[in-house]
């Protein structure tokens, strides 16, 4: 670990909306405690998986002051950057947390969770590691369990092989596909939490000819 990492590593710990837990921490932890329970009573919880900085979850915390926002990933000097900047907004509807997706269920109750972003995620393009695509079948169970009925799920890659992959799991799964697209910006999606963040990912990123894939989808 670089110094610099290390150094977001001890100051991330410190700050008060953010929730670490080692890979191997068995803890279960009641997340709905990270937040004024009677200011944000019976309020949408959003989660961006794989969050990094936390790009979507600050740009919709702003515009939605009235909705929780939890972004997730493991790399702790990311999740430092994305918290800092929620403390400087006084954002008090976004929190962050430190943890492997495979254990949602440990934090959300059953049902609890209104929507999912799954931005750029890795796209795991080895045929050994689909499983560990976040569209994969075990995933999507684990989803099922923490969405409420209807919750919807939205996928945005610049992966063609993963966002294929995607349509086919989650046809072969009886979801509801609501929008699919393979170039983004120019479909008939209007939603501007869809495409008003540019991700750093994307903007530094992405080479100008690749075009930008979204699925939106949820299960009865």
């Amino acid at each position: 670990m670089g110094r610099n990492k290390h150094i977001k590593y001890e100051v991330v710990k410190k700050l008060s909306n953010v929730v670490i837990t080692e890979i191997y921490d068995d803890r279960i932890i009641d997340f709905e405690k990270c937040w004024d329970k009677e200011t944000y009573k019976d309020r949408n919880v959003v989660l961006e998986l794989g969050c990094g900085d936390g790009e979507y979850s600050l740009n919709m915390a702003k515009k939605n002051p009235y909705k929780i926002f939890v972004g997730v990933d493991m790399r702790s000097n990311r999740l430092c950057v994305g918290a800092i900047k929620a403390i400087e907004n006084n954002l008090t509807n976004i929190v962050f947390l430190r943890t492997l997706i495979e254990r949602l269920g440990d934090f959300f109750h059953n049902h609890s969770v209104s929507e999912i972003w799954i931005p750029f995620p890795d796209p795991h393009a080895t045929k050994k590691n689909r499983n560990k695509r976040l569209t994969s079948m075990r995933f999507l169970e684990l989803y099922k369990q923490i969405l409420k009925p209807g919750g919807i799920i939205r996928l945005i890659t610049d992966n063609t092989g993963l966002y294929e992959f995607s349509l086919e799991s989650i046809t072969d799964d009886d979801a509801e596909i609501h929008v699919h697209t393979d170039n983004l910006y120019h479909s008939s999606v209007t939603s501007e939490d869809v495409l008003s963040v540019k991700s750093r990912y994307e903007k530094k990123f992405l080479p100008v000819e690749k075009t930008i894939k979204y699925l939106e989808f949820s299960y009865p």
